[in-house]
């Protein structure tokens, strides 16, 4: 009897402390429900802000602008999500010389494509999250100017508010890194080349924001 009452209370404490099994592998026949929404596709529009490098010559940097594009996310396990992403800033490529000349360049269009991961912080209505990934940033020029491609990487966080289990808003911001180890050139052309110093990283902010869609 002593030894019955004292196996009672030990279930009891671990069961109490999440130790224990849990009620539906105690129960045959009774699985843990399926998660319904294994994807989910995020259009988004944003604001992105420039950054600059110093370059031979000066200072380039690029204008802040809107940006758009999108993501989709595939579900591994409950509130992570590997995330493949595009996102595309129209800016203009402006060239300081370092003596109160500040000269446009060409119109630019930033374009990130990125893979990461998305970790949901916590379940329900309103679910904050983080967010990384790694990829390649392709500067593309106007005016029959060279771009260049770099790798980058982005990291940030923000919120998903799911009203309905489909869809809902999803507000988030990023900062964007793309790298100049050897000193590349952002762009050729009639100006010039503009090089980049060595080990010089290219840093964009963005704001954005837009309604997921779950399937």
């Amino acid at each position: 009897m002593p030894g019955t009452l004292v196996r009672r209370v030990a279930i009891a404490a671990l069961l109490a402390a999440g130790l224990g099994p849990p009620a539906e592998a105690q129960r045959p026949g009774i699985r843990p429900a399926e998660p319904t929404v294994r994807f989910e596709l995020f259009p988004f529009a944003g604001y992105q802000f420039g950054g600059g490098l110093n370059v031979t010559g000066g200072h380039v940097s690029l204008g802040d602008g809107l940006s758009y594009g999108g993501y989709l996310d595939v579900l591994t396990r409950k509130g992570t999500w590997v995330e493949l992403g595009y996102n595309r800033h129209e800016s203009e490529l402006r060239l300081d010389n370092g003596f109160g000349v500040n000269t446009k360049i060409a119109d630019m269009a930033v374009q990130y494509f990125q893979l990461g991961a998305l970790q949901e912080l916590k379940p329900g209505p309103a679910r904050p999250f983080l967010v990384g990934s790694l990829g390649v940033t392709w500067f593309d020029p106007s005016d029959n100017l060279d771009g260049t491609t770099r790798f980058s990487f982005g990291a940030g966080g923000g919120v998903k508010l799911s009203p309905k289990e489909r869809f809902g808003i999803r507000l988030e911001g990023r900062a964007w890194f793309s790298l100049f180890p050897d000193g590349g050139a952002l762009s050729c052309g009639p100006f010039g080349c503009f090089v980049a110093v060595g080990g010089s990283a290219l840093v964009q902010g963005q704001f954005s924001g837009g309604i997921y869609f779950g399937f």
